[in-house]
């Protein structure tokens, strides 16, 4: 993988979209005229550092709930840093490939990132790769864009070419002390419903999706409660 610059990002996402073969689509029709969600998998989905006879046992909690409620509205792509048998073979151990409820549109692995450079401290290195939006976005341009589409990762600079279309999610880690506690795709779930409806997602800021998650849940309760009353009345 060449380093390049910012600057030579157009070329770096032709070479990333020629590298990576179109096979790794397990749908080429797209599923449904919806809004595009690419989920990260390792400390996104499942806790893949942890031990366990059987990997299930390391799947986030409300991982399934998340997929079926948010495919409602949204296509879902699998997009990782590792390699596409490690993919398959992830998404085929936590039953998500084969799941009768929901449909993964695509995965995506390394050979579709690419390698840029930042001056930018923050995101830990100065070279690093990357997950670049626009092989997508080139791929099915009647289909997705910049304002339909958002990006879950457990680190930042993977959507560094894309920012605003990057959610930071809160990685889950040790499985064994958290699994009764984490809470993160419900309130994911939330999110994503709420926003589903919005013409564009680019002019959102992600970085403070917890509280409309929260502020827009408080809403509901009001107006079931609200209804709950009324009905006794």
């Amino acid at each position: 993988m060449v380093i390049i610059c910012f600057s030579d990002a157009n070329c770096a996402i032709s070479n990333a979209m020629s590298s990576c073969p179109v096979g790794m689509f397990l749908e080429i029709k797209i599923l449904k005229t919806a809004c595009l969600r690419l989920l990260d998998i390792d400390y996104t989905l499942f806790d893949h550092r942890s031990t366990a006879e059987n990997p299930i046992e390391l799947i986030r909690p409300y991982l399934h709930e998340f997929l079926i409620d948010a495919y409602s509205e949204y296509d879902i792509m699998i997009w990782s840093e590792t390699g596409m048998k490690c993919v398959e073979l992830k998404m085929g151990q936590l039953g998500i490939l084969d799941n009768v409820n929901y449909k993964i549109t695509a995965l995506l692995d390394h050979l579709a990132m690419i390698t840029v450079q930042s001056e930018n401290q923050s995101y830990g290195k100065k070279t690093f790769d990357c997950k670049p939006l626009g092989v997508i976005w080139n791929q099915f341009p009647e289909y997705y864009k910049e304002t339909n589409t958002i990006m879950f990762d457990d680190l930042r600079r993977y959507f560094v070419m894309n920012p605003k279309n990057g959610l930071v999610i809160k990685p889950y880690k040790r499985t064994h002390s958290n699994r009764s506690t984490d809470q993160e795709l419900v309130k994911l779930t939330q999110y994503l419903l709420t926003i589903a409806e919005l013409e564009d997602f680019s002019n959102l800021d992600h970085s403070a999706w917890k509280s409309l998650a929260e502020e827009n849940a408080k809403r509901r309760r009001g107006r079931q409660f609200k209804a709950v009353h009324t009905v006794e009345v």
